[in-house]
């Protein structure tokens, strides 16, 4: 495999797998219903009971902006490699708030929105805090499964 055929690959493979993980974390957490919380849990606790259909759902807009991860990480990681993890993990998590954030902002320009819609606390409309735990474990996952891709796939120089 060429380093070009490699990145896209890459891309290619984070953007099915951003938009599967959207897809299961809006499921679980229900944002793609009524009810919300943990399987709709809260909703559950004020009686109007638990959406077992785990409805979740992203935007096609979601693809390059995941697979993005694809091109982003391998150059990155070469310098990030020499920090402990912690440190990583907030590099990740500040570079994923970035690309958050100008993609919001690109997307509000062309189309006139947002696919994500922050109605808690945010930053510019775009970055919402809260998820930083989340975008820090992305971002090592992500790590891992380049280093993991880095072992697999051969490439022919």
């Amino acid at each position: 495999m060429t380093k070009v055929q490699k990145s896209w690959f890459l891309f290619g493979f984070f953007g099915c797998f951003g938009m599967a993980a959207e897809i299961f974390f809006t499921a679980v957490f229900g944002y793609h219903s009524e009810k919300t919380g943990i399987l709709g849990i809260i909703g559950g606790l004020q009686g109007s009971g638990i959406d077992w259909r785990l409805m979740g759902g992203s935007y096609v807009w979601m693809f390059p902006i995941y697979g993005l991860s694809g091109w982003l990480f391998p150059i990155i990681m070469p310098w990030t490699m020499k920090f402990s993890i912690p440190v990583r993990m907030t590099v990740y998590m500040f570079g994923i708030y970035l690309v958050e954030l100008t993609t919001g902002w690109i997307l509000d320009m062309l189309i006139g929105a947002c696919p994500w819609d922050y109605k808690g606390p945010h930053i510019f409309k775009y970055i919402n805090p809260p998820h930083a735990p989340a975008w820090m474990l992305m971002g090592l996952g992500i790590e891992k499964i380049i280093l993991f891709f880095d072992k697999v796939l051969k490439l022919k120089e």
